[in-house]
């Protein structure tokens, strides 16, 4: 929650900055809520980083199955990538 402040008053103050443009600004979202209403009404594809984030070790990461099944359940397009050179292609789960 505190970060989330941070970055709301960097990106306001970046906003009112003469030399800023607001297209550089990300959105940040407060609330879950807000995130995902913006994924369902804005998003078509999604990335995710497999190791870390997809699972963690041997086991996915908590929410991770559910979230994607949720995601597959509204028609998003859901894709998959890693930097890890630990498996190979036919390896990742």
């Amino acid at each position: 929650q505190q970060e989330t402040q941070k970055l709301m008053v960097y990106y306001a103050q970046e906003a009112q900055s003469p030399t800023s443009t607001s297209a550089k600004l990300p959105t940040v979202w407060t609330t879950a809520q807000e995130a995902s209403e913006f994924v369902q009404n804005k998003i078509d594809a999604l990335l995710f980083d497999c190791d870390g984030v997809i699972y963690r070790s041997p086991d996915p990461a908590p929410g991770a199955r559910q979230c994607l099944q949720n995601l597959l359940d509204q028609g998003k397009h859901v894709y998959f990538v890693t930097n890890s050179a630990a498996v190979s292609r036919a390896q990742l789960r």
